[in-house]
């Protein structure tokens, strides 16, 4: 079966595209602070040639990064930095010229509090829970459609256990019936006490519908498995700095792995958003 960007002729029924290959996916390593991030991923295969990749240097220094606001349009409160590293996209094409069907693209960022609360380390899984909800509540609770939010955060929540630093793994998903379907994939870790890593996933299928229409037309599968493929190959190596932040922040706690459970949050209307995880209520900033 002979898969190609070019559209020729329509698709007829169910199909499957077919993205790039990860056996020969380039490993990246990028040092931030003597703290060193891996992962893998395939040749940056835009759907639109003229899109341009973003490629890391191999170090840098906390100092020396000129870090951004958010857009204040689009989210509650300007409240985050970012400093982008690293941007791909990949096409994933339907059999026989029946064109490009779909896309996943991959963003990498440290981010860090516009107002650091020195007296809070990411390290430790407490407070790096709440600032994931924090960061969810800022950047998705805004957008609503007569009275209901259009987005859901987080959905399957997934605490990862096999990196040196407190890590999930979550999905934010768009309800169909009020908005286009969407999902956007996340991984989040902290790499010094006052600065984490967002790795983002935006997946994307060449039809329009629910979920349950979208997968009824366009598999998702092979979307899927390069988004795992790619999160299962990062590794975190701590600098000698940050692994002894990591062993303050968590001095004396009995439990030092994130939540298994974070269920979807309910945001109010009010100005400052509360959010409802595990029965716990926590003020977001």
């Amino acid at each position: 079966m002979m898969n190609f960007q070019t559209k020729f002729r329509n698709r007829k029924g169910f199909i499957v595209p077919v993205g790039p290959s990860f056996s020969s996916a380039k490993k990246w390593k990028i040092d931030i602070e003597g703290t060193k991030v891996e992962f893998r991923s395939p040749k940056h295969q835009p759907v639109v040639k003229s899109r341009k990749g973003k490629y890391p240097e191999r170090n840098y220094q906390f100092k020396n990064i000129i870090f951004r606001s958010q857009n204040t349009e689009v989210v509650v409160a300007d409240i985050w930095e970012s400093f982008s590293l690293f941007f791909h996209e990949w096409a994933f094409n339907g059999p026989w010229f029946t064109g490009c069907l779909g896309q996943v693209s991959m963003s990498l960022y440290i981010f860090k509090n516009k107002q650091p609360n020195k007296d809070i380390s990411f390290f430790h899984p407490r407070a790096f829970e709440k600032t994931i909800g924090d960061f969810l509540t800022n950047k998705y609770s805004k957008d609503t459609d007569k009275g209901k939010h259009i987005y859901s955060a987080p959905v399957n929540w997934k605490s990862i256990k096999t990196l040196s630093v407190p890590a999930a793994r979550l999905e934010v998903i768009a309800d169909g019936s009020i908005s286009p379907y969407s999902k956007d994939e996340y991984l989040f870790f902290p790499i010094d006490d006052q600065y984490f890593i967002v790795m983002i996933f935006y997946p994307m299928r060449n039809t329009r519908g629910t979920e349950d229409e979208i997968n009824k037309k366009i598999g998702y599968d092979n979307l899927g498995k390069l988004i795992d493929n790619i999160i299962n190959s990062v590794k975190i190596t701590l600098s000698p700095q940050a692994q002894e932040q990591q062993a303050k922040a968590i001095e004396g706690l009995s439990e030092t792995s994130m939540t298994e459970t974070f269920l979807p949050m309910r945001w109010s209307k009010s100005k400052n958003d509360t959010v409802v995880t595990n029965d716990k209520r926590i003020e977001a900033s």
